[in-house]
């Protein structure tokens, strides 16, 4: 059943706010109805407005990880001195696209996805009991107990005075999609089926619609937000460079799981040859740019 209260929320700025290009988010209230929803608002609006007044820097990490810790003091602060605000808590999964990559930050369990011609990948790892107990080898992703402790959380805005945020780069090519969504929608689909829905020829948004009716038809327990981002220009240099690490990571792939020494010995061949190919480019690009022929 949805909820009568949407504890989600999102925004989608693609425009600049303060040194950012563009800034997308979306969160995930925790707590009672009317206290979550609070929080999830708050939080973003108090994000986009810290981020807003970014200036004379370029170190946009320490920007996003300044705004998430100062949100966290207020509703922190807020809590203290409102005993009915206790529980009160969100997640919030960020991204912002600089060129040829998304720098994402995130708290909780709302989830970044980065979905390309072949693939889709999970960017981000989920702040729960459920994972923590994964990564001690104490459970089993997806057992019993594993459902049973995924949806609390380990890491939330509220939750305490320091916040630690996790932060991904992604680079990415023409073509590609990023995916920012709350668990009503990863709780309740696939990365397959999120994969086979993004990658269908459909528009942007029946692509989101689509995704919204596969949730509720498997269930839909609770309210979801999505912001599906289409990149549809990047550096063409900056392509080409992000292509050959990508098809340098599948060949490290498929080393892994090779049969054969022959197979192992033309797999490493092959990759020898990427890596001598990477390496010109890396040499190629910073002597490039220190001549002034290529903007970051």
């Amino acid at each position: 059943m949805v909820r009568h209260v949407n504890q989600d929320y999102y925004i989608a700025e693609n425009r600049k706010v303060g040194i950012f290009p563009n800034v997308f988010l979306v969160a995930d209230g925790v707590g009672s109805n009317r206290d979550s929803a609070f929080a999830s608002k708050h939080c973003a609006d108090f994000v986009i407005d810290q981020l807003s007044l970014s200036k004379n820097t370029t170190d946009f990490k320490e920007e996003l990880s300044k705004a998430y810790r100062l949100a966290n003091a207020d509703l922190v602060y807020r809590i203290f001195a409102n005993p009915e605000y206790r529980g009160m808590g969100t997640t919030m999964v960020l991204c912002t696209i600089i060129n040829d990559r998304a720098i994402v930050i995130n708290i909780g369990d709302s989830r970044c996805y980065h979905i390309s011609n072949y693939s889709i990948r999970q960017i981000t790892r989920d702040h729960s009991i459920a994972e923590e107990l994964v990564n001690e080898n104490a459970i089993e992703r997806d057992s019993e107990k594993y459902k049973e402790f995924k949806s609390q959380l380990s890491r939330a805005f509220g939750a305490g005075k320091k916040i630690e945020p996790d932060f991904f780069d992604v680079d990415l090519m023409q073509g590609d999609y990023i995916l920012l969504c709350t668990d009503g929608l990863s709780n309740m689909i696939d990365n397959d089926k999120i994969y086979e829905i993004v990658s269908s020829d459909d528009t942007i948004e029946s692509k989101v619609d689509n995704l919204i009716k596969e949730a509720n038809m498997n269930g839909g327990r609770d309210n979801i937000a999505i912001i599906l981002i289409y990149i549809d220009k990047v550096n063409k240099e900056n392509s080409v460079f992000n292509k050959e690490k990508r098809e340098l990571n599948d060949k490290n792939i498929m080393l892994l799981k090779a049969n054969d020494d022959k197979e192992k010995n033309n797999i490493r061949d092959i990759l020898r040859e990427r890596i001598n190919k990477l390496e010109t480019g890396i040499r190629n690009r910073s002597r490039r740019k220190k001549e002034g022929d290529i903007d970051e």
